[in-house]
């Protein structure tokens, strides 16, 4: 084999563990935008009901004496206080927003990634050289911008490829999604 084949192989490798590298990256991106949304959502059912349960007063008909009511009623209102004041600091909303834009801007680099593997049989070492490049300075920026994950959402992300072998398809699945005029008619 020529110097050139081996280069390319050795380009091939590292272009094909980025790709697998981002995938991950995205789907734990994922992972975190809907945990830190579902945190978000089940601590503002909790303040709705804490809230009603501490001011409606309710509580004191259910309960035989009015001075535990009074214990129920405070603590639920500490409780309710305790997670406003959490969820304000948190900022729960926008940490999840921040990933979904991670995932979004991983996505497109993962879309550009594909381009060029696909195309890598027709270009030279070069020109695959300075693309590589280019996609790597974009993924850098898209990294230090993207908010951090944690191993539980990573290890997550991991069982959901694992079992959904990254959003693959089956021979004809692609082309029964597609309308009938649209369906690639070129079988090998």
């Amino acid at each position: 084999m020529d110097e050139n084949h081996e280069y390319k192989k050795r380009l091939w490798s590292q272009l094909t563990e980025a790709y697998a590298k981002e995938v991950y990256s995205r789907e734990t991106q994922n992972v975190a935008a809907n945990s830190t949304k579902k945190l978000g959502d089940r601590i503002s059912i909790a303040q709705i009901v804490l809230t009603s349960v501490a001011t409606v007063g309710f509580i004191s008909t259910l309960l035989p004496s009015g001075y535990v009511a009074a214990i129920v009623a405070t603590a639920c209102s500490a409780v309710a206080l305790a997670l406003n004041l959490y969820s304000r600091g948190a900022k729960l909303s926008e940490e999840s927003a921040a990933h979904v834009k991670a995932s979004n801007d991983l996505w497109a680099f993962e879309q550009r990634l594909v381009s060029l593997l696909t195309d890598f049989e027709e270009l030279d070492p070069g020109a695959i050289c300075a693309k590589r490049d280019q996609l790597f300075d974009e993924l850098d920026a898209v990294y230090r911008s993207a908010p951090r994950t944690n191993e539980r959402q990573y290890e997550k992300a991991k069982k959901m490829l694992k079992e959904n072998q990254a959003q693959s398809f089956t021979d004809g699945e692609i082309d029964s999604l597609l309308p009938e005029n649209l369906r690639w008619k070129y079988k090998s």
